[in-house]
C-alpha cells in the first residue's frame, strides 16, 4: 500500500470484492467507476494520496460544488463511494463498510475459519459457493462471540436457533444457504477434531424458515390491462412498455432487463441472447413480433441520441446512463393502471416473472422446461 498508482489498486479492489461475494454487475460498476477515475487522475497527474483528489474528481466530472450542494444527486454519490473506496483500500487495505467489519472472524475462532475454508477448497466447491460459505461462517462466529460463547464445545441448540432467526429477520432469501454452511462448518469441526461431538444436528431445518416473501400473482386482465395503459405516444412510454413487456412475455428478472445491451438483440435471427446476471448462465429467447416491435419503437424512436453506453433501457434526462432498477416504473405504471398491489404480497417486477412460470405450469408445461424460460431460476 501507499505506492500503488489508482489503476493497480483499482484492479485489486475488484479482486477483493469478488472475493467476498458482491454481485456480477455490482463490481462491473465499481469497475468501470476505478477506471474512469484513474484515467482522470493519470492525466492529471495526480495521485491517490494527494489531498482533495476525490472532491476534484467529482467536481471535475460532474460540474458541482460539493461544498454548496446539500443534498448531491444519487450518480454522484454512487461515483463518490466508489472513489472513496479505492482510498480507504489504499490506507487500510480492507473494503469499507460491512464486508470489512461484519466479515472478520472474532480472533479465538480464525483457526477454526481456517480449518473450516481449507475443508471446502478440497471438496472442490466453486470459488462463488466458498465466499459464501467464508461470509456465513464469520457471521455465526462473530454470533458466538456476542453471546460469549468461549469455546465451539459450548455452542448449544440456542445459541444456534438464535443466529438463525436474528439472519432470517435481516436476510430471510439467503436463510437456506445460511443454515446449510453452519450445519457444515459444525460438522467439519467434529470431523477435524475441534469438538468432542457432532453439533450439526442441533443446527434448525430450513423448512422452518421461509426463504422469500410471497409475491402477487397476476392474473392474464391485470398483465393486459397494464399493458395496455402505457401510451407510447412519448419516450417514458416506449421505454416502459418494452420493459414491462419483455418481463411479462419471458419472466427475465428486472437485473437481466435493465442490464440488456443493444448487442443482445439478433434482428435478423430473431433472437435475444441474455446472460443472466445472477447465475451467468447464457440464455436464447425467440423474439416475438409484439416484443421485436417495442424493442424498435424504443430505441429509434425513444432512445435519447445522447446515450452512448451499450444497454438498451437508459435514463430519459442527463446522465443518459443505464437504469439501475425497473421497480420504480412498475409501480407507478400499475397506480395509473389502477392495478392494485397486493396487501401482503410483493407486487414488484419479480412478482410478474413468478407469475410467467405459473402461467406456463397451468398450462401443462414441464419443471425443466419453465425453468429454461424463466432463465434458470
Amino acid at each position: 500500500m501507499g505506492t500503488k498508482s489508482l489503476g493497480q489498486l483499482g484492479v485489486e479492489v475488484v479482486q477483493r470484492l469478488g472475493e467476498l461475494g458482491f454481485a456480477r454487475y455490482t463490481i462491473k460498476h465499481y469497475g468501470e467507476h476505478f477506471k474512469a477515475f484513474a484515467s482522470w487522475a493519470e492525466s492529471e497527474g495526480r495521485d491517490v494520496r494527494s489531498e482533495g483528489i476525490v472532491r476534484d474528481y467529482i467536481e471535475w466530472r460532474f460540474g458541482v460544488d460539493l461544498d454548496s450542494c446539500v443534498k448531491p444527486p444519487s450518480h454522484v454519490l454512487q461515483v463518490r463511494r466508489a472513489c472513496w473506496m479505492l482510498v480507504f483500500y489504499d490506507a487500510t487495505g480492507q473494503i469499507p463498510g460491512r464486508w470489512s467489519q461484519g466479515r472478520n472472524a472474532p480472533a479465538r475462532f480464525r483457526p477454526a475459519l481456517e480449518l473450516f475454508m481449507g475443508d471446502c477448497v478440497e471438496r472442490g466447491l466453486s470459488p462463488a459457493t466458498v465466499s459464501g460459505r467464508h461470509a456465513d461462517a464469520c457471521d455465526f462466529l462473530s454470533h458466538l462471540e456476542r453471546m460469549g460463547v468461549a469455546t465451539l464445545g459450548d455452542v448449544t441448540r440456542d445459541v444456534i436457533e438464535l443466529f438463525v432467526v436474528e439472519r432470517h429477520e435481516s436476510a430471510p432469501g439467503a436463510i437456506s444457504r445460511v443454515i446449510s454452511s453452519t450445519r457444515c462448518f459444525l460438522r467439519c469441526m467434529f470431523a477435524q477434531g475441534v469438538t468432542d461431538r457432532d453439533l450439526s444436528p442441533l443446527v434448525p431445518k430450513a423448512g422452518r424458515y421461509p426463504s422469500r416473501p410471497l409475491s402477487k400473482l397476476w392474473t392474464p386482465d391485470e398483465v393486459s390491462t397494464l399493458l395496455s395503459s402505457i401510451g407510447r405516444e412519448d419516450a417514458a412510454g416506449k421505454r416502459d412498455y418494452a420493459m414491462v413487456l419483455l418481463v411479462a412475455t419471458y419472466g427475465l428478472r428486472q437485473g437481466d432487463v435493465v442490464g440488456l445491451e443493444l448487442s443482445s438483440i439478433g434482428w435478423g435471427s430473431s433472437r435475444i441472447d441474455v446472460v443472466q446476471r445472477k447465475t451467468g448462465v447464457p440464455n436464447a429467447l425467440p423474439m416475438t413480433d409484439e416484443v421485436g416491435w417495442a424493442l424498435a419503437d424504443w430505441i429509434r424512436n425513444g432512445r435519447p441520441p445522447q446515450a452512448t453506453c451499450p444497454y438498451v433501457f437508459t435514463r430519459l434526462t442527463a446522465p443518459w446512463g443505464a437504469l439501475t432498477e425497473m421497480g420504480t416504473i412498475l409501480r407507478r405504471r400499475m397506480a395509473a393502471a389502477h392495478v392494485s398491489p397486493d396487501p401482503v404480497a410483493k407486487s414488484g417486477p419479480h412478482s410478474l416473472r413468478h407469475s410467467v412460470a405459473t402461467g406456463m405450469m397451468a398450462a401443462g408445461a414441464s419443471v425443466p422446461v419453465i425453468s429454461c424460460r424463466k432463465a434458470n431460476c
